[in-house]
């Protein structure tokens, strides 16, 4: 079926919402800590299972949304605001589950033309995994919502039938690509103009808080790379702006002009210089909140009888630990660097099991997102 306007405005359509066999998820989006948070665990939904007629009946008339909610389901309590239409006529076609999408909200239909989202992810109801020989298998699978997102755990197999779409995020799409190799040359190898520098760092900066908003520890490492590039390219434009060409021209004839503009590079340079700052310090502050947040899921999983309500930082959380095990007084603590808490609260950390709830989050397709709270992780993006 192709994109269908209605005479009301409407859009009927079809998708490809998921498909039988296996799939990586993240140790944190099935609940397990520590270690094990940051394994790729595989889980297996079979067609047998995705075949059920109770479960093609569960995902007949599931809202349609953009993107996951932020606290992942759907209900008839806020359905008016996060439903942007309805999927139904749920069918097997080989080892993929079909449906068609009835959009009915003109500015999400106006957002999918336009950034050209194509690509759909399952929101599940909590889910019931179980072990056969050492593989985890999805059963009595129950659908919540169908999310439109910008790359679902599927890849391009599960989209929207409308061969026009197009990457949702073009600017990330470019940096990424600058990062790996354009530097300060365009596509056919000449030199690029300040102006166009000024374009790529705008790009990156983008790629930049994409990243950040992720807070995973691939897009932390990418987004120092980004960092490293946004200072390069303020060094490039500094050096381009401040050093005159070999050849110049000492006749001043149009040096107020020149001059002009000198000054508001060097202008945007400082801001440029103090954006760069800022980022620096905000990802900082994400990397601390992240390991903070690591940290305490981890300890309370391990040490489930130790108070760690006044721990406010990853030393905090150890310190408590370290404190409750009666091995370290709080004096000798207190005294301690980071890296010997860290080293000492690892020693402990050794001893103690962690205990899971695995299978007990609901799952959604969405290629892996931050780690969040139970509530936030309930198929949520």
């Amino acid at each position: 079926m192709t994109w269908k306007r209605t005479p009301q405005g409407y859009v009927i359509t079809t998708a490809t919402i998921t498909r039988a066999g296996p799939i990586e998820y993240y140790g944190h989006e099935l609940g397990l800590t520590g270690s094990d948070a940051n394994k790729k665990i595989t889980v297996t939904r079979t067609l047998d299972e995705l075949s059920k007629p109770e479960t093609l009946a569960s995902f007949n008339g599931l809202p349609f949304t953009l993107t996951h909610p932020d606290d992942g389901a759907v209900n008839a309590n806020d359905h008016k605001e996060k439903a942007s239409g309805h999927i139904a006529n749920t069918r097997i076609n080989g080892d993929e589950v079909e449906c068609d999408v009835f959009l009915t909200d003109s500015a999400a239909i106006e957002a999918l033309e336009k950034t050209g989202i194509r690509e759909v992810s399952v929101g599940y109801e909590p889910a019931e995994l179980i072990d056969r020989g050492g593989q985890l298998y999805h059963i009595n699978i129950r659908g919540n919502h169908v999310a439109g997102v910008a790359e679902g755990r599927y890849g391009p197999q599960c989209k929207l039938n409308d061969k026009k779409g197009k990457p949702m995020f073009k600017t990330l799409t470019d940096a990424l690509s600058f990062l790996k190799g354009k530097k300060l040359k365009d596509a056919d190898g000449a030199s690029l103009t300040p102006d166009e520098i000024v374009g790529m760092i705008s790009a990156l900066e983008k790629a930049l808080e994409d990243l950040n908003s992720q807070g995973t520890d691939e897009a932390n490492a990418q987004a120092q790379q980004v960092l490293s590039q946004l200072a390069e390219l303020k060094a490039q434009l500094e050096g381009m702006t401040v050093t005159p060409p070999v050849d110049a021209d000492p006749d001043t004839s149009g040096g107020d002009d020149k001059d002009a503009k000198i000054t508001a590079l060097e202008t945007e340079n400082a801001d440029l210089k103090d954006k760069v700052k800022e980022l620096e310090d905000k990802l900082a502050a994400l990397q601390a909140d992240s390991e903070t947040e690591a940290t305490l899921t981890d300890a309370k999983a391990r040490f489930p009888k130790v108070n760690f309500n006044d721990a406010k930082s990853a030393r905090a959380v150890r310190s408590a630990v370290l404190v409750s095990t009666r091995a370290f007084n709080d004096a000798q603590v207190k005294a301690m660097t980071d890296s010997e808490v860290r080293a000492a609260y690892a020693a402990i950390q050794a001893t103690a099991k962690s205990r899971s709830n695995i299978g007990s989050h609901l799952f959604n397709d969405n290629k892996p997102a931050p780690t969040k709270t139970a509530t936030q992780r309930l198929g949520g993006k």
